[in-house]
């Protein structure tokens, strides 16, 4: 039937409709597709008393003779294939796949849903019940829909069936074992699309696809990209920036691709062809941004993931491939290498649902508690500042502080003063914070901004801050061996190297644990004596700059060697001669001449700006060398940087910190301290072309420091009256959660007791009220700050403006 339909489609087009409708409906259609009918229901059938569930046996009886399966379940499973569509592919192109699935199209084209599979319970109510989707909170929205239950029973019934089929989907998808490599976790319908079309091309075949860029670039698809690449079937990837509004009705900063794939007999030692940050298809003839990637050069980058790196030029990609030669990645998954020891906590108080634990200024002094410096105490009780990430910068863990709820930096006079301290929004009893560092001896913390972007000033932001509360935007990186070791690794992290390559790997505003474990850091052996010599002090005095650093400062000092302590007083010697009048008397007494003492022997450092630029400057140049980069290499990933180079060219009238590094790495080039830790200059070879020029975005936010890392929704805080002694009730600190993992595929037809219940998700969400001015995503009930509308459009929404709501100001 389907080849006469097939030979009359042509020249009878009106017969042959009416030929493949009459099959369609015909009993030997339906009984020729039960078997595969009965198997897709298996997934869809809710599990109710006293109605038939399909079963494998069901579907080897479907196969034998379908007669033999009762008649109730063979109009269960045709009631379920029409309402959900199941689609055979080898019953619908008999001619393209045979019944085992082998075959397959010489050609696909898609442009796949961008959509997530769960239901969003604001979608579904639009239209039905307004108060449910104008609820200001998720748990009132949640209330507002369990009352349905007495007052609008069909409703509340159609929502729960609409949840159970979502439920379905998504249970059919990760458990089918049609979509191996692309249904973990959040399961986007583009990634399963992709995955299907590379199953539907024959052997000799090929598919293009217009898919969001994350396809190569996020945790969630690694699996399925990986294989596109190992296996070869990955033709070119062509990554393009909506500014342009290609699609009209898509966010401007949304990024997709455009993804060649390839059948397997089709595959070759060829090197995939890349470009990304495209706006139009004209930018593909500019061949500085078409490169190529080979396997191998994925298993370099990103070794653990195996995931797409973003390069804007060949330079960039050439550049990165030999610093990554330099160094291995930090943390190798793959070899089981983690040479820091380092592992990572993200912050210890999260700034919603940890709410209930914060407290004001207000409500701590209310309560009788006094102030001394940035804590709280009462008695016994102590109550420390809440840090989050907008508080520090690089090597500064005073970079800003609140007043009236908004964060302003702090001035160099401040920062002179070896007694100022910034200020929070929040503290946190201390018993609470040292439970979440489970009961670990902790004198500070290396802490990170997760929040960040490519085009900010700088990416990568990491600072040595005091024993303090911190919120989860602050991640914390543990590392097992000493502070003289933590220093070394803060001193590469913060390096205007490293940040280039965070820069050509960071796609959206998150800085997260699986791009930073794959970024190329030395390791600790790298560092001779004589290097650590040159570090070292410099670190010291970057670092220790207030009295509330003192416990770093003696651990530090505790730990380090009579040669490397002689060394830490020169430094010391060296700043204040620089600055006689800066001590003054805020030197303590008998704090000179301890130089055996258990507690470092001197005070803070007094904070030069000048001192402390050429410092940093030091060590960017130190690292120019150990990276193996020639002079030409250096300037280019300088230029990388435009913010810096503006604001030089405002204050200065020059780019001064590229000309200040590069000086002091042409006059770094001779030290015997380099002697055997890198390369001579003299024997480096460039990889960049003579006429090389970074390609910077076409436009880049003029952006304030105070509000480059802008801030996170307020939580919600109850003002209490309660007595002093009950604020450390302590709660159950739950796990960190663990990226998910691909399901196993079970071998016979999942029909569990999962499918008896309806899923229902009772946990209420934290209401998030803010003093400053925010949007309300209509779709998904959260408060989001201007700064983040985009990367939430982008990752959220997939680029689909959800109409934002603006809140005003209290």
């Amino acid at each position: 039937a389907y080849l006469q339909v097939r030979d009359l489609a042509e020249d009878q087009p009106a017969q042959a409709e009416q030929l493949y409708r009459s099959r369609l409906a015909s009993p030997d259609y339906w009984e020729q597709r039960l078997p595969y009918d009965l198997w897709c229901a298996a997934f869809f059938t809710p599990l109710r008393q006293g109605e038939a569930i399909p079963t494998s046996y069901d579907v080897w009886q479907a196969q034998a003779d379908p007669k033999l399966v009762p008649e109730p379940l063979r109009q269960a499973a045709r009631s379920l294939a029409e309402q959900h569509r199941f689609f055979h592919w080898h019953l619908a192109f008999p001619e393209v796949f045979d019944a085992a699935g082998k075959g397959g199209f010489d050609v696909v084209l898609g442009n796949p849903p961008w959509e997530l599979i769960n239901l969003e319970e604001k979608e579904f109510f639009e239209g039905k019940d307004e108060a449910i989707v104008n609820a200001q909170t998720g748990a009132e929205r949640k209330r507002l829909i369990e009352q349905l239950q007495k007052n609008n029973p069909p409703l509340f019934q159609a929502y729960r069936v609409a949840l159970f089929e979502a439920e379905a989907l998504s249970k059919f998808l990760k458990y089918s074992g049609n979509f191996p490599l692309s249904s973990s976790g959040r399961i986007n319908l583009y990634s399963v699309f992709a995955e299907k079309d590379r199953r539907l091309i024959s052997p000799t075949g090929r598919a293009g696809i217009i898919v969001p860029t994350g396809l190569a670039t996020d945790y969630g698809n690694r699996n399925f990209f990986s294989y596109l690449v190992s296996t070869r079937q990955l033709v070119s990837l062509y990554d393009f920036e909506n500014r342009k509004k290609i699609f009209a009705d898509v966010a401007g900063n949304m990024k997709f691709c455009l993804l060649t794939l390839q059948g397997t007999e089709n595959v070759s030692k060829q090197p995939i062809k890349f470009a990304f940050f495209l706006l139009s298809a004209d930018d593909l003839q500019n061949e500085e941004k078409v490169l190529e990637l080979a396997p191998e050069d994925f298993a370099l980058f990103n070794p653990n993931t195996q995931t797409c790196p973003i390069f804007r030029s060949r330079s960039d990609a050439n550049l990165m491939r030999k610093l990554y030669q330099q160094a291995p990645v930090l943390i190798n998954e793959k070899t089981n290498q983690n040479p820091w020891g380092i592992s990572f906590k993200q912050g210890l108080f999260n700034m919603t649902s940890d709410s209930h634990l914060f407290r004001t200024r207000k409500q701590l002094e209310t309560l009788g508690f006094e102030l001394h410096g940035n804590i709280f105490t009462q008695g016994e009780q102590v109550y420390l500042p809440l840090y989050e990430g907008k508080m520090f910068y690089h090597f500064n863990h005073r970079w800003a502080s609140y007043e009236d709820s908004k964060t302003v930096n702090c001035t160099e006079k401040e920062l002179q003063d070896i007694n100022f301290v910034s200020f929070p929004r929040y503290w946190v009893s201390q018993n609470q914070t040292i439970q979440r560092l489970s009961g670990k001896e902790i004198i500070n913390l290396l802490v990170f901004r997760d929040i960040a972007g490519s085009m900010n000033e700088r990416t990568g932001v990491f600072c040595e801050i005091p024993l303090y509360a911190v919120g989860h935007k602050a991640p914390i990186i543990n590392i097992e061996k000493n502070k003289e070791s933590e220093l070394m690794i803060l001193s590469n992290l913060n390096s205007y190297i490293w940040d280039y390559c965070l820069r050509n790997k960071i796609g959206g505003v998150s800085v997260s644990y699986f791009i930073l474990m794959q970024t190329p850091v030395f390791k600790d052996e790298k560092y001779n004596f004589q290097l650590r010599c040159c570090i070292l002090p410099k670190l010291f005095e970057l670092i220790y700059t207030a009295w509330d650093m003192q416990p770093f400062a003696n651990r530090l000092w505790q730990e380090s060697a009579p040669e490397m302590r002689q060394l830490y007083l020169e430094q010391r010697t060296s700043n204040y001669q620089a600055n006689p009048e800066g001590i003054g008397n805020l030197t303590p007494k008998g704090w000179e001449n301890r130089l055996d003492a258990y507690e470092c022997p001197f005070p803070p450092f007094i904070w030069d700006e000048e001192r402390r630029f050429q410092l940093r400057c030091d060590l960017d140049a130190l690292f120019g060398h150990l990276y193996n980069l020639t002079r030409d290499e250096f300037a280019y990933i300088l230029e990388t940087f435009p913010i810096v180079r503006r604001r030089d060219e405002a204050q200065y009238g020059e780019y001064r910190t590229k000309r200040v590094i590069l000086e002091k790495f042409d006059a770094l080039a001779d030290d015997p301290m380099l002697m055997g830790a890198c390369t001579p200059l003299a024997e480096r070879v460039s990889v960049l072309s003579p006429s090389a020029q970074p390609i910077l975005p076409d436009s880049e936010p003029e952006l304030d420091e105070a509000e480059e890392y802008a801030a996170q929704p307020e939580p919600e805080l109850v003002d209490v009256e309660e007595p002093a002694e009950q604020l450390e009730a302590v709660p159950a600190q739950p796990e960190d959660a663990a990226e998910p993992e691909p399901p196993a595929v079970p071998a016979a037809v999942p029909a569990t007791k999962e499918q008896q219940s309806l899923p229902f998700n009772t946990q209420a969400d934290s209401p998030i009220i803010s003093d400053y001015t925010l949007y309300r995503c209509p779709i998904c009930d959260k408060h989001i700050l201007g700064f983040d509308l985009e990367r939430h459009t982008r990752e959220v929404h997939l680029g689909k403006d959800p109409g934002y709501k603006k809140i005003r100001k209290k």
